[in-house]
């Protein structure tokens, strides 16, 4: 029997970005915080995938996680990583104008005991601070030499991605088995659908990274859920933590559970005992969106974990929520605003004739 390749949809491609459609029911990254489990080849592909320090609203509670590789069976730290570069760097000639000096730069940073900073501002300082590098011209050449070593080193080159010729559980064992370098900058539960971010060099990486660690970046949500969501809901601020004993389960606690706050930005529609529903988080929680609507009393339709049986069943193709929108600035370019869509989204068209359109809509 011929193997099902699954090529994923572009919705946008430059030199520093790619944006792609994760259909529900399949990891964004592989041994990720989910309900499966992670395959031999899944360890064997993630040691060549970089993660970066950023949560989404229906994914990994990133915000506190450290920009490192994701951990498999012949895992490297990122200080060893970022060690091997910098010695890469030191040997290569990648210093651009006054290279010489450069390069002894970088020497020094191998002669030190302490692994030099990874973060941008932080490792200028360094450079001030403990080898006395006060020329901040110099720190930028060499901060640059070190990504780039960082980048060859440890990101296998571009290709075309409709060439990805292998089946896999999750877009960036996919986007490897196509030849593509995936830093991940976010990510979706595997049974939510919709737009998925990732960046293509280190520095794009670090600065998307940054925009969701600040909450610059706005995403927005469809979701059909059990019962008539009133009017006169607008936002949901109850804080959340997981359960210790019922992973991956999260719970509401107001004692030790930490800030969430969902958005409900427009009731698009109403069916005879659903409501369509648009919503944005503003933290990045794990399962935020879920937990949130099921705590006001309307669960989402399909929702395996916060759902009770019934409302589970109303929806057989599986979990009804679809990452539709997602907007920030564009990493190299600070002009330049992105909004990236997607309207494929099974639990739009609601199989129900009592389906009525209506006009409530909260601007933010």
């Amino acid at each position: 029997m011929a193997e099902h390749v699954v090529v994923p949809e572009v919705l946008y491609d430059d030199a520093h970005l790619l944006a792609i459609y994760k259909p529900c029911g399949m990891l964004s990254v592989p041994g990720g915080k989910s309900e499966t489990t992670k395959t031999h080849h899944q360890e064997e592909a993630s040691a060549t995938l970089v993660g970066a320090a950023a949560g989404e609203g229906e994914g990994e509670d990133g915000e506190e996680e450290e920009t490192q590789l994701v951990e498999s069976s012949s895992w490297v730290s990122r200080s060893e990583q970022w060690t091997r570069a910098i010695a890469a760097a030191a040997t290569s000639g990648r210093g651009g104008e006054d290279e010489e000096e450069t390069r002894a730069v970088l020497r020094l940073l191998q002669q030190q005991k302490q692994v030099a900073p990874r973060k941008h501002k932080v490792f200028l300082s360094f450079l001030s601070r403990v080898l006395k590098v006060k020329d901040q011209a110099r720190g930028e050449l060499v901060w640059r030499a070190i990504c780039k070593a960082d980048e060859e080193l440890h990101s296998p080159k571009l290709a075309n991605l409709s060439s990805s010729s292998a089946s896999a559980s999750d877009l960036a064992t996919l986007l490897l088995n196509g030849g593509h370098k995936v830093y991940h900058v976010h990510r979706l539960d595997m049974e939510t659908s919709g737009v998925l971010l990732f960046a293509k060099t280190s520095e794009s990486c670090a600065e998307m990274s940054r925009q969701f660690r600040d909450r610059e970046v706005k995403k927005k949500y469809l979701a059909r859920v059990a019962g008539r969501v009133d009017a006169s809901l607008t936002s949901i601020n109850v804080p959340i933590r997981a359960d210790l004993f019922n992973r991956p389960m999260q719970i509401v606690d107001s004692t030790h559970g930490k800030q969430a706050e969902t958005l409900i930005l427009r009731i698009v529609s109403y069916t005879a005992s659903t409501t369509l529903v648009e919503l944005r988080p503003i933290s990045g929680r794990t399962h935020q969106l879920r937990l949130h609507m099921a705590h006001v009393g309307h669960p989402m339709l399909g929702d395996s974990l916060y759902a009770p049986k019934d409302v589970q069943e109303m929806s057989p193709k599986g979990l009804c929520l679809h990452a539709c929108e997602i907007q920030f600035v564009h990493p190299c370019d600070k002009s330049k605003e992105i909004v990236l869509q997607s309207s494929d989204c099974f639990f739009v068209d609601y199989c129900d004739d009592d389906a009525v359109g209506i006009e409530k809509t909260t601007p933010i």
